[in-house]
């Protein structure tokens, strides 16, 4: 069964879109603090949008693999839901986040309550680099 897995192009590109997106994230988010930040791969917001890559990587190669099939179509209707949710709602959290954090330090609350987390969604540059990742990373995988 693993090594069945394993030997998916479907999930292998998927995988490797998602650790390469973050290695991607690491080095940027390193380059933009002028030091090593490891555990920037973890990070789930910035450039590239891993989101995007993984997804994108997924439905294409499963294009590749089998052609316009329901897997694909299902795929396509996953693709568009993961993209609008990282350009609109994810982004909205961090605005609501950035406010209410902002609301806390004015009524001098902070010793009571920890910073949010406000760095949450992507921009629409950070999905485009996300969709060719994906998409680049599809076509190696599938031998294109």
């Amino acid at each position: 069964m693993l090594a069945e897995l394993f030997s998916n192009n479907i999930f292998i590109s998927g995988v490797i879109a998602g650790l390469v997106a973050q290695f991607l994230k690491m080095v940027v988010i390193s380059i933009e603090n002028k030091r090593f930040v490891p555990i920037a791969f973890l990070e789930l917001a910035g450039m590239p949008s891993a989101h995007t890559a993984v997804i994108i990587a997924l439905t294409s190669s499963t294009y590749l693999s089998e052609g316009i099939t329901t897997s694909f179509i299902v795929f396509i209707s996953f693709s568009l839901y993961v993209i609008i949710e990282v350009l609109s709602v994810e982004r909205d959290i961090g605005k609501h986040a950035e406010r209410i954090d902002r609301l806390i330090k004015m009524l001098k609350l902070t010793q009571y309550y920890k910073p949010l987390r406000e760095r949450w969604g992507h921009t629409v540059a950070e999905v485009i680099f996300g969709f060719i990742l994906g998409l680049v990373v599809a076509t190696l995988v599938n031998g294109y």
